[in-house]
């Protein structure tokens, strides 16, 4: 139990910060903190994930192309990069080694 600084030992804290005496450091909750969490039905948590799908913003056709393109391009240079290093450390060993 953790007192605060006139000394009333009514507050209830778990600290978890590693310095709990430095300017900022938030206590975090219990561990065993299940009380807000509910059972629900089946089918009312599809209802729940349906609802908070429709809250999601998707990213528009041009967007996904425009990343999808990123990342290809990103990948073909990753490839090139590691061909090109493989090549020349092959080069150089066949070289020091007189294979």
């Amino acid at each position: 139990m953790a007192r605060n600084k006139k000394g009333d030992s009514s507050i209830r804290l778990e600290w978890r910060s590693p310095k709990p005496q430095v300017v900022g450091s938030i206590p975090s909750p219990p561990a065993n903190d299940l009380e807000r969490f509910v059972m629900i039905s089946p089918a009312e948590f599809v209802s729940q994930i349906r609802r908070e799908l429709q809250r999601v913003t998707w990213p528009t056709q041009r967007e996904t192309v425009g990343m999808t393109a990123a990342v290809i391009v990103m990948i073909i240079c990753a490839m090139i990069y590691f061909f090109a290093t493989d090549s020349v450390v092959y080069f150089c060993l066949r070289k020091i080694l007189g294979i």
